[in-house]
């Protein structure tokens, strides 16, 4: 499988990303793939597009500062 380096998860071109493969979740948020795909499941942010699946940035972040109270 390939490592994939993402230097910069959070924007691209100079924009928010909105949707981000599990790949670079992982990275984002310090998380493993399992342990984020429930979190996302949980948060109800994951979207599915064939077989492919995406995980709702706004979403992740709304439901990880609920669980740290701010």
């Amino acid at each position: 499988m390939n490592n994939p380096n993402y230097i910069n998860c959070d924007f691209q071109n100079g924009k928010a990303k909105v949707n981000v493969k599990p790949q670079e979740g992982c990275i984002l948020w310090s998380r493993g793939r399992n342990a984020l795909m429930a979190d996302a499941a949980e948060a109800q942010a994951i979207i599915r597009i064939g077989r492919s699946v995406l995980i709702n940035v706004p979403k992740m972040n709304s439901y990880y500062e609920a669980l740290t109270g701010k």
